[in-house]
């Protein structure tokens, strides 16, 4: 079995805390890891041996400034190692959901100590250096995925769990205990540049105007930090296959088909095309005694009028016409959204993303004219694809299977 990315990630923090435990021969200071109770194990305890020792540290160069400023050689190479060793795993941890800021004084501190501290024969403390505020009663490292609301009684944390992750964002899920509710939130990459965020925000815009109960509702967009809210979802359709391939659930298949159908004639009626259909960008929210399917990922969709230039080199989609490559993907239509809901449907049957050998010649002969080379061959719009399915190829199922 694969190990998750939250696993390796756990993993990581773990045999750095076990190391430094071992290193400095201590224990965790209970007091400083309350201040870390919202933060998930271990990245919780290495926060809070970090804090204890950094403060311990500055602590006895405190006294040094009163006492000869010299630092002593081990304490001097202490502190300068942690200092990078800190900065080595924020780096790691950078636009993963152990994502971390350090207290913007002690970050200050921290690279202007570094700037002077040696790594032999102790140090020399420059004059212009003062007597350190050591932090005693708050904590000094957030995660940047641990959301903060303000509500009226204070500014609330919510620990957050990463749920996925793109080329440009990642999802996290959170519980609201206001509304007892599991919300989700969109974080688009520090590293992306002006037009990439650019299109960030048009996906969150477009989601925002469009208003159908198989399109994934978002909610406010935060520009300062680059993320927005949207309802939580239970899994993609890439999951639900996983567990039902072949005619298994056929019933309920052909629901979640009729529910996509609905939802790009909807999207194409604003002149939109969502250029990114696959199986993992359909998502499925379960409720009692029904599913419904709701398109998400926006951040390709084409709409009238648009001046973003910078397009994708390959079709991103894992069902994307590949003749795309040769046409420039600024010219995607609705014939290669038609592609993609053709091979879409085909993957809802079979669990594959490309061909394959079909027992069922209606079925062969739907999927033929919707993935036509000749693309003037193919189905005109989604109505006339859904006709032709649901006319056609379901009758077909109980006799010829697929």
């Amino acid at each position: 079995m694969a190990i998750s990315t939250e696993e390796k990630l756990a993993d990581y923090i773990q045999d750095n805390l076990d190391s430094y435990l071992g290193e400095f021969d201590c224990d965790l200071n209970n007091r400083i890891l309350k201040f870390y109770t919202d933060i998930p194990t271990p990245l919780n305890e290495l926060f809070a041996f970090f804090h204890d020792t950094f403060n311990n540290l500055l602590d006895f160069f405190n006294t040094k400034l009163q006492n000869g400023r010299h630092y002593n050689a081990r304490q001097s190479v202490e502190l300068y190692s942690l200092i990078a060793d800190l900065q080595k795993i924020q780096d790691n941890l950078i636009d993963t959901s152990f994502d971390f800021e350090i207290d913007p004084y002690y970050s200050e501190l921290f690279r202007s100590f570094k700037a002077f501290l040696q790594t032999s024969g102790g140090t020399t403390i420059p004059f212009h250096i003062q007597r350190v505020k050591v932090q005693e009663l708050n904590p000094i490292f957030t995660l940047k995925t641990g959301l903060k609301v303000e509500r009226p009684t204070g500014i609330l944390t919510f620990p957050t769990e990463e749920i996925g992750a793109g080329s440009y964002a990642t999802v996290f899920k959170f519980t609201d205990p206001l509304y007892n509710k599991v919300f989700a939130y969109k974080k688009a990459h520090t590293t992306l540049e002006a037009d990439e965020k650019e299109r960030f925000y048009r996906e969150f815009e477009v989601m925002k105007d469009l208003k159908s109960p198989f399109i994934l509702e978002v909610y406010t967009l935060d520009k300062a930090q680059n993320y927005y809210f949207m309802e939580y979802v239970d899994e993609t359709l890439e999951e639900y296959i996983e567990r039902h391939t072949g005619l298994e659930n056929v019933n309920e298949k052909l629901k979640l088909i009729r529910q996509i159908c609905l939802a790009f004639k909807y999207i194409h009626s604003k002149s939109l095309l969502h250029r990114d259909i696959s199986p993992k960008n359909i998502l499925i929210k379960h409720f009692d005694n029904t599913k419904i399917a709701k398109v998400a990922d926006f951040g390709l969709v084409k709409t009238p009028g648009s001046t973003l230039t910078r397009f994708p080199t390959e079709p991103k989609g894992s069902l994307n016409d590949p003749s795309l490559r040769l046409v420039g993907f600024k010219n995607y239509s609705m014939c290669h959204e038609i592609y993609a809901f053709t091979r879409l449907i085909y993957y809802i049957f079979t669990g594959k993303t490309d061909d394959g050998v079909f027992n069922n010649p209606v079925f062969q002969e739907f999927f033929k004219k919707g993935t036509n080379f000749e693309t003037e061959e193919r189905y005109l719009n989604v109505s006339e694809l859904e006709t032709a399915f649901f006319n056609n190829v379901v009758p077909s199922l109980k006799e010829f299977g697929i």
